[in-house]
């Protein structure tokens, strides 16, 4: 995509061995926006996504232990 085309909005859910390496390749792709991100781990809730998946930067997007709140128009759709 790249240049002025419009990311496509994505939503994590999981953030553990395998979920923190999509959640880190969403967050360097291009193409992709996070949108939002489902944590099960109470320790993880209310932490940004950007610390959560080792990238060294702050995203803005914050663990929600709540799916409906992921999959809410609000996040995914502009």
């Amino acid at each position: 995509m790249g240049g002025d085309a419009m990311a496509y909005r994505v939503g994590q859910w999981a953030t553990g061995n395998v979920g923190r390496q999509a959640l880190r390749a969403i967050i360097e792709h291009p193409d992709l926006e996070l949108a939002g991100l489902v944590v099960s781990d109470p320790a993880k809730v209310g932490r940004d996504a950007g610390e959560l998946s080792g990238v060294g930067r702050r995203t803005g997007v914050r663990a929600t232990p709540d799916p409906a709140a992921l999959i809410a128009a609000r996040y995914l759709l502009r």
